[in-house]
């Protein structure tokens, strides 16, 4: 919703036509599949495609491009081979942010949890990756005890963390890819009474996850400057079409929210109003 808000709102000043579609499907992979057809059949001038995955978008993607018509992707895994160019947050860099947060909070000593997408998923990868790595270099002495790469809910979340607890009773820290882990994971601390005592950094904070940010059961959070994205590719796009210079792989920069910091971040970049 942010990411179109940006791109909307950009287009509306510029003069710009900008459609999003509302229509329908079974699931999101199907939906886009169904917008990216509906939308080259008409007389457009570029595609913005957030998010997407899958054979049905691919094969969106491959009719679209046969009809000649440019497209980008928006925090997608749409091939590369198919856009004009990719947006989206700097994966390697939220791990980088998180794991810094986590491991000062920790005072450089400690045992850790990881708790990330599923290990096919190229942008929890990065994440992963960029967690470790910082981890490693900056915290010699916190060490990653325990780790699961899956596609988790709230309540297989806190199934997960609370066997963490115990066969790790001394665990000084929990980072999270989701807010639907962040949950999770704070309702197995709940249950355990070690809500707030155990340091819990989340990847992608959003509103589910502010109010346990506000009230000190989250320790940090790392936002994605989504608006400003969806302002950068419309910009982008219009660059393309006017022959001019553009960035082929846009990397916006994640933002480190705390307690004390979350009243001077500019939201106006992150989330619609």
């Amino acid at each position: 919703m942010s990411l179109a808000y940006g791109a909307r709102d950009e287009a509306v000043q510029r003069g710009l036509e900008l459609s999003l579609l509302d229509v329908g499907g079974r699931d999101p992979a199907e939906r886009l599949a169904k917008q990216v057809r509906e939308l080259a059949a008409r007389p457009v001038d570029f595609l913005l495609i957030g998010g997407g995955d899958g054979p049905a978008v691919a094969s969106a993607v491959d009719e679209a491009a046969a009809r000649n018509v440019p497209m980008a992707g928006l925090s997608s895994l749409v091939s590369a081979e198919q856009l004009v160019f990719k947006l989206g947050p700097d994966r390697y860099g939220v791990g980088r942010t998180q794991a810094e947060c986590l491991g000062g909070a920790l005072g450089g000593r400690g045992g850790l949890g990881l708790l990330v997408g599923p290990p096919d998923d190229a942008p929890s990868l990065e994440l992963s990756q960029g967690f470790k790595e910082l981890l490693q270099r900056q915290f010699p002495n916190v060490q990653l005890v325990a780790e699961r790469a899956a596609a988790l809910d709230r309540a297989a979340s806190a199934a997960l963390v609370a066997d963490w607890l115990r066969r790790w009773p001394t665990l000084a820290g929990l980072a999270t890819g989701t807010e639907a882990m962040a949950l999770g994971t704070l309702d197995a601390l709940a249950a355990t009474g070690r809500l707030g005592q155990i340091k819990v950094a989340v990847a992608s904070l959003g509103p589910s996850t502010e109010p346990s940010l506000r009230d000190g059961g989250i320790q940090c959070g790392v936002a994605q400057q989504a608006v400003a994205e969806g302002r950068v590719a419309v910009r982008n796009a219009l660059a393309f079409l006017a022959s001019q210079p553009y960035e082929k792989n846009v990397k916006s920069p994640p933002v480190l929210v705390t307690r004390d910091s979350f009243s001077k971040i500019d939201w106006a970049a992150i989330r619609a109003p």
